[in-house]
């Protein structure tokens, strides 16, 4: 006589929940504002539900979730174009979804919160961080809870997760690439039965790190490639933007012949003389 094991059911089962008789599913709860109203009217956008069914599916159906939120979250005017007001990458939160199913403890009675607010993204996992995993070395070092779990989710067809050790570098990496915070790991100290994973929904406010970082290796920065390499999209926000660091002394503006007229440099830099040539002699105009 074979029996599922309770990673069997938790993988296969058609409702582990009911099959348990333990709370393992996805409790989705939406806000309106920064936190939740306790008197009058709640602030639900939409009501509280829960996402129940095999490990896969649950995972699936939060990431549709969040991908109605981006498709439906109103654009915001800034200058002369619209943005959307919902900026936290798929990526990052199917990370956080995919960690909190794979590395949850099944032993607390108890579903994964997941709470959007518009500031931020909350992933709220039942236990604490598995083995020697800490806010410190989440990045770098792994632990499964439930290896059982992390191997078999690898080997569907549409795996959510690659279970090469870098999910987590990932997550703060595509956080960085659109110039967010870092996520943020509450320590066991505040949440002593829980992990607790913020994922901030608004940018920071310089820009500067990832201009600076183009200009140690390129020497020179238009316009253009200034907002290619941030998330600014309109081009006199990013004039503004520019001539603020050139007045804080970290720019200085150079006037050229090619074509935009204009490129900055790091104040006290010496562009080499093959590139200075090259950018004079008209490379944006493909001469």
């Amino acid at each position: 006589k074979y029996e599922l094991t309770k990673a069997g059911v938790l993988l296969f089962g058609k409702n582990p929940s009911v099959a348990l008789k333990s709370k393992c599913g996805i409790k989705v709860s939406h806000y309106y504002g920064t936190k939740p109203s306790y008197t009058g009217k709640p602030n639900f956008v939409t009501r509280p539900f829960t996402i129940e069914g095999p490990l896969l599916q649950q995972i699936e159906q939060a990431i549709e979730y969040f991908r109605n939120i981006i498709k439906n979250s109103p654009p915001k005017l800034s200058g002369a174009s619209f943005y959307p007001t919902f900026l936290v990458p798929e990526w990052a939160f199917q990370e956080a979804i995919t960690n909190a199913v794979i590395h949850r403890n099944y032993f607390v009675q108890d579903d994964i919160q997941v709470r959007f607010f518009d500031d931020r993204v909350e992933v709220e996992s039942p236990g604490t961080y598995p083995g020697h995993i800490t806010i410190g070395n989440i990045r770098v070092e792994r632990f499964a809870r439930n290896p059982l779990i992390l191997r078999t989710l690898n080997r569907f067809q549409t795996p959510p997760n690659l279970d090469i050790g870098e999910g987590v570098d990932r997550m703060f990496r595509a956080m960085k690439e659109k110039n967010l915070y870092e996520p943020l790991f509450f320590p066991p100290t505040m949440r002593p039965n829980s992990v607790l994973l913020v994922l901030l929904n608004f940018q920071k406010v310089e820009y500067w790190d990832t201009v600076s970082k183009y200009l140690d290796e390129n020497y020179r920065v238009t316009n253009k490639e200034a907002r290619s390499i941030t998330s600014i999209t309109d081009t006199i926000k990013m004039s503004r933007q520019l001539k603020q660091w050139v007045a804080k002394g970290l720019l200085e503006k150079v006037d050229s012949k090619f074509k935009g007229g204009v490129y900055h440099k790091k104040v006290g830099i010496t562009i080499p003389k093959k590139l200075d040539r090259a950018f004079a002699g008209g490379v944006e105009n493909g001469k």
